[in-house]
């Protein structure tokens, strides 16, 4: 069966990417999908959240999950 699951980006990430959110069919890890072409560009500091929560790379995501693609933090 296929997995539904929702991507969103914040700030320069929507600009980056064209889009602000979309659903994808997707089985596998964190790590997997950022090997998806439609993910190429997505810089390696990234902060990614699995529903509202920072995940590892190897984290398996979830059937409806919402993937959030984050800018890092800067400030001092």
């Amino acid at each position: 069966f296929a997995q539904m699951i929702q991507i969103v980006f914040y700030a320069r990430y929507r600009e980056l990417m064209g889009q602000k959110n979309f659903k994808i069919e997707f089985t596998g890890s964190l790590n997997d999908l950022l090997n998806r072409d439609d993910f190429v560009r997505i810089p390696p500091d990234a902060i990614i959240a699995i529903n509202h929560r920072v995940a590892s790379r190897s984290e398996t995501i979830e059937s409806g999950a919402q993937v959030s693609f984050l800018p890092p933090v800067s400030g001092g």
